[in-house]
This record gives structure tokens, C-alpha cells and sequence, in this order.
């Protein structure tokens, strides 16, 4: 399982570079989507090599990290495609929510409103969350 995260995120990565030679100047967002993915993806391999559960959690943040921003992302790119001009107050809007969403989903460290307990386990040769959830999971 850990090896199909492993190739997930090199791609991802390699998608990253492509994209940053030949889109970057075209549209901004389209670069922003693909390093959020490559971040989640990259959170998402740590977590599942993770050998302890401080590690665990702390590669599942840098998973949500970039999985909060992906939709934020992802519409702007799209709306940029359809030449739809996006004013900057709402864009601001968006990363604000976003970071919100960040806070609230890492929270497990310091409170249990998103996770009430969280535990690792082994399956299929990677580490995954067994989670409870909180209230506003």
C-alpha cells in the first residue's frame, strides 16, 4: 500500500514540475492545484510509512494541509480557464476559509472538536488513522 503512495507522490510531483515549466505564466492557479495535490500526496505517503503515532498526525497536517486548499484551487483555476474574472476579496474570502478549515481539521492536537481519539494501526503494510470523530468532523 505505502508503495502506491510512494508512486502517487513522485507523479504528482513530476506533474508538479511539468506544469511549473509549461503553465505557470498561463495560470497561476492551475500551478497552486497541482502543489496542493502534490503536498496531500506527499502527507499522505508519510503518513502511511509512519512509525509512531506523533508522525502519523503530523503527516496527516501536511495531508489536510494541502487537501483544504485543493476546491479553493481548483474552481479558481477553472474560473480562470472561463475567463472569469474572481475580485481579489473573494479570493482572500476562499484562502481565509481555508485556513479555518486547516485549524479546525489539525486540531486533534489541543482539542477534540475534530477528533475525540485517534489511534494507528498497521493494515495492508501501511500505517492508517483509526479515528473517532468529534463534533465537527
Amino acid at each position: 500500500m505505502s508503495v502506491l503512495y510512494g508512486v502517487t507522490c513522485v507523479a504528482s510531483i513530476v506533474l508538479l514540475a511539468i506544469c511549473s515549466v509549461s503553465y505557470r505564466k498561463e495560470n497561476k492557479w492551475l500551478m497552486w492545484l497541482f502543489l496542493s495535490v502534490a503536498v496531500t500526496n506527499i502527507g499522505y505517503f508519510a503518513l502511511s510509512v509512519s512509525p509512531n503515532l506523533v508522525l502519523a498526525m503530523t503527516s496527516n497536517t501536511v495531508a489536510y494541509l494541502g487537501s483544504v486548499y485543493i476546491s479553493v484551487f481548483m474552481f479558481l483555476t477553472i474560473a480562470s480557464m472561463c475567463k472569469l474574472k474572481i475580485p481579489n476579496k473573494v479570493v482572500a474570502l476562499l484562502l481565509c476559509i481555508g485556513v479555518i478549515v486547516f485549524v479546525i481539521a489539525t486540531s486533534a492536537w489541543y482539542s477534540d472538536i475534530y477528533y475525540v481519539d485517534v489511534a494507528i494501526e498497521r493494515v495492508n503494510n501501511a500505517t492508517v488513522l483509526v479515528k473517532t470523530y468529534g463534533v465537527l468532523h
